[in-house]
């Protein structure tokens, strides 16, 4: 099974799994946590979306890595939180699917302190100190 089929076995088992425990709610940018400006500069912050959308704007001091990619950069991830599971991560994209997503992901690997934080236009807004915006 190609890298792409298995995201995409784990994508469509994440949202039926969802509908069917009726927890579609949970999958969305709704279950999004509320959170600092100092909370977010104080977290690993992972930015789930492609390339071409992170270059489009994004959170400062975050590490793009799309959630294609995400098991396969386990290690990259462990080691940016120093080796340590318990680190505090946060996880966004561009609604919160892809972001949830990746949240279930590090959680499976054993990350214990994983958040949401749902989509960039809406943190943009909530919290525009955080914002790197592209190069005009």
């Amino acid at each position: 099974m190609s890298k792409h089929s298995r995201s995409l076995a784990f994508a469509f088992s994440f949202a039926l799994a969802c509908a069917v425990m009726g927890t579609a709610g949970a999958c969305t940018s709704a279950a999004a946590t509320p959170m600092t400006e100092q909370a977010l500069r104080d977290a690993i912050i992972i930015d789930v979306r492609t390339p071409a959308e992170h270059q489009g704007g994004h959170l400062q001091g975050d590490h793009n890595i799309p959630v294609d990619d995400v098991n396969a950069r386990m290690a990259e991830i462990l080691a940016m939180a120093g080796g340590k599971k318990d680190a505090r991560v946060v996880v966004y994209c561009a609604s919160g699917r892809r972001s949830g997503l990746a949240k279930t992901m590090l959680e499976a690997a054993g990350f214990t302190n994983v958040e949401n934080a749902g989509g960039f236009s809406a943190l943009r807004v909530a919290h525009p100190g955080v914002v790197a915006t592209p190069a005009q």
